[in-house]
């Protein structure tokens, strides 16, 4: 199994598995639910330092449960329903909706070439004849990598708000695809950021105003909005990288990707509509974007219209996306036959959702343990040795640098982060539940590194000599 670094899975910030590998247990059972537990872990979580906040929704028939615990930003107002949070590569699973809507009212077709929905020129890559489609976008099958090569963010801590169309079909003309179209599922960042500008300019609308004309108002989601009115500024919670503040995300030309920012409240309407429990003039395009249609890279799951569907013991299908951006992390999901859907917000990048959700879908998958770093002085003499590139798997590079005292890490075409000693050869970040830890040979030169997350470890060793 690879590692890999990207929207969360939308964020070139956060390090995790690939993104259908992170919950491809997720399964619905008929088992009770312990509140009580979750309720705890969520506490300590927060009074622990790995998130400001947090809210969870379990809704079905009979309505919905919330549970928040902590605040907006440390010292801040407390996290409650209507607290607005960035929900990241969540956006996917509203791109597939206004593609089947679209192809629903005959403005689109699902496997109309990509080409044609394109300013007139566009060059678009293809492979053995075979052209990439909306469908293929949307299945993440098109070929395209996860993210354009050409992905070199002004400001890291906002990085999509200086990437426009041009760079986004610049990106698109020098592409190569990994595979022939359709052949098999790669998640991609870009094209679903492709997807999303292929619509607008189809309608001949910004992508906000078309994803709001034809999902969020028909769905009733007056709280879900990528440019915030100053009714959800106000409310709007602070993102954090650990405990540390960072800024919100921007969003030009990759918004389809992960632009989008909402509430518990609205996503408890969003899961309710595509449970049924409400009724909406979507019900066609909601079940459509919901049918598996290509099989995933992991077992017992495949991808629908922006949604990964994982099969269950009891023959069921569970329905779902995980977001990441730079300060939060979030899932949503629904089981149609049990008729039960779940949303977990966080305002902080550590992943602190993931289990949880997993945890209320079905009380089988346990909740993680979880444990604080304690960052160490180090001088950046003692850090300079581990400057250098790592081989992580082929085609994936570990890049590190020290950079004003600080060491920063960078796997193969993502972004910068910083990495903290927590000793002398042992780093953690704070976007993530991810250490790095350093080996040396019997004269002490460095020699490789080895990543540890999620229960797993994987070595890389190094590539260029020690200084």
């Amino acid at each position: 199994m690879g590692w890999v670094v990207g929207i969360g899975a939308v964020s070139v910030t956060l390090i995790g598995f690939a993104v259908l590998a992170v919950l491809s247990g997720w399964t619905a059972s008929a088992a009770t639910l312990d509140m009580d537990s979750v309720e705890r872990t969520i506490r300590d979580r927060v009074e622990r330092g790995l998130t400001p906040g947090m809210i969870i929704a379990v809704v079905d028939k009979d309505g919905a449960t919330y549970f928040a615990h902590g605040h907006t930003t440390p010292g801040g107002a407390p996290v409650d329903a209507d607290t607005v949070f960035e929900i990241g590569s969540i956006t996917k699973a509203f791109v597939g909706i206004l593609l089947a809507s679209m192809a629903e009212d005959g403005l689109v077709e699902l496997d109309a070439p990509l080409a044609e929905c394109l300013p007139e020129g566009t060059v678009v890559p293809s492979l053995d004849g075979e052209n990439i489609t909306l469908l293929h976008l949307a299945t993440h099958t098109s070929g395209l990598p996860r993210m354009p090569a050409n992905f070199d963010p002004a400001n890291p801590a906002n990085p999509y708000a200086d990437y426009d169309s041009d760079a986004l079909l610049d990106a698109l003309a020098g592409s190569t695809l990994s595979g022939k179209p359709g052949a098999r599922h790669e998640y991609s960042n870009f094209g679903t950021a492709l997807l999303g500008y292929a619509l607008a300019h189809v309608a001949g609308q910004d992508f906000e105003s078309l994803m709001r004309a034809r999902v969020l108002e028909p769905l009733g989601l007056t709280d879900t909005a990528i440019v915030l009115p100053e009714s959800m500024r106000a409310r709007m919670a602070t993102g954090h990288i650990g405990t540390e503040p960072t800024s919100q995300w921007d969003f030009d030309a990759f918004a389809g990707a992960g632009a989008l920012r909402s509430t518990a409240r609205d996503m408890v309407r969003f899961l309710e509509a595509n449970l049924g429990i409400t009724e909406t003039p979507l019900r066609e395009a909601l079940d459509t974007a919901a049918t598996a249609r290509t099989d995933a890279d992991t077992p017992d799951t495949r991808v629908g219209l922006g949604w990964h569907i994982s099969g269950t013991p009891g023959g069921r299908e569970a329905v779902w996306h995980n977001g990441g951006t730079g300060g939060f992390r979030t899932i949503v999901g629904f089981d149609r036959d049990a008729g039960r859907g779940v949303v977990v917000l966080a305002n902080s990048s550590v992943e602190v959702t993931d289990d949880i959700g997993m945890h209320l879908a079905d009380p089988r998958a346990p909740l993680a343990t979880m444990t604080p770093r304690t960052e160490i002085e180090l001088a950046p003499s003692a850090m300079e040795p581990f400057t250098g590139q790592y081989e992580l798997q082929p085609g994936m590079v570990f890049d590190i640098e020290l950079r004003d005292g600080t060491l920063h890490a960078r796997l193969t075409d993502q972004g910068w982060l910083p990495i903290y000693p927590e000793a002398p050869d042992r780093f953690f970040y704070k976007a993530v539940d991810a250490q790095l830890v350093f080996q040396r040979d019997d004269e002490g030169a460095v020699t490789g590194v080895t990543l540890h997350q999620g229960g797993m470890q994987q070595t890389a060793p190094r590539l260029s000599p020690s200084p």
